[in-house]
């Protein structure tokens, strides 16, 4: 492996194996060692990952905000990811719990990220629920059911399917309206109900609580465009979620993810030769 490149470099970190490489703690320790870190990008994913990063005594497991955030580094999250506002704001709470002073004052987020809602986990739990011996495996929160609905609500054929749905996805940018927000959530609750979920959340206090944390995050409208900014100003480091053995095109299906593990973030606003990739293997140490 090449040595990294001292000044606006562009370091994508992703998993070799079924996730649980170390992502996170080498996210962290590149900040640590780079200093023009200027931000980590989260690309893939959402709520589901897990990246853990001990400083001293202090241990936070990464779910969405990116894993240098200990050293303040700022995160941006960037679609396709996906974001759970209410997941963010345990997260948030967690986060200050350990001596970070303003997570959402480090954190901006695409607007055109799609959201990860109590009713998306909801219909993931029973759908795998109802596979009985076969089921797929899960995490439990939703990721899938977040794509596979808004791949259905646009008429695209995916491998979950739906008894109905209304047509209204749901996006970062609603978050800024608690009336849109109603809207969607109560045509994922009915997609939900009719999918036999239970013990749903009510729609409109989901709302009012979802509204709140969007009022705290930085949208923009412009994240390509942020982001090619933001490249010109130091080092970005492309933090990956999962491994590419559960990569939604070049895992092992049914037992993959609904994400492109596999980098396709756009780096090609960078020098060609400031552009680093880090595979990590799981070692398998005990």
């Amino acid at each position: 492996m090449r040595p990294f490149p001292r000044e606006r470099a562009s370091i994508i970190v992703v998993g070799l194996g079924y996730g649980d490489e170390a992502k996170g703690a080498t996210v962290d320790f590149l900040a640590s060692r780079i200093p023009d870190t200027v931000a980590v990008v989260r690309w893939s994913g959402g709520v589901n990952a897990a990246h853990n990063v001990m400083h001293g005594s202090r241990h936070h497991t990464f779910r969405q905000f990116g894993s240098a955030t200990l050293l303040d580094v700022p995160t941006r999250m960037l679609a396709p990811m996906q974001v759970d506002p209410l997941g963010l704001s345990v997260e948030a709470e967690e986060l200050r719990s350990i001596g970070v002073t303003d997570p959402y004052g480090l954190l901006t987020v695409d607007a055109r990220c799609l959201v990860t809602t109590p009713f998306h986990a909801a219909m993931n739990r029973a759908r795998e629920e109802d596979r009985g011996a076969e089921r797929h495996g899960s995490c439990g929160v939703g990721i899938g059911e977040t794509i596979g609905y808004a791949l259905a609500t646009q008429g695209i054929h995916c491998n979950l399917a739906y008894p109905d749905t209304r047509g209204r996805v749901l996006r970062a940018q609603h978050l800024r309206s608690v009336q849109e927000l109603t809207l969607r959530l109560d045509d994922l609750a009915y997609a939900a109900e009719r999918l036999g979920a239970t013990r749903l959340p009510e729609v409109t206090a989901t709302a009012s609580a979802m509204h709140e944390v969007g009022q705290l995050l930085r949208l923009t409208d412009d994240a390509d465009g942020d982001l090619a900014r933001t490249m010109e100003a130091g080092t970005v480091l492309f933090e990956g979620s999962q491994g590419a053995l559960l990569d939604e095109h070049a895992g092992f299906h049914p037992h993959t993810t609904f994400a492109t593990t596999i980098p396709s973030v756009s780096t090609s606003r960078q020098r060609e030769d400031s552009i680093q990739a880090v595979g990590l293997p799981r070692l398998g140490i005990r």
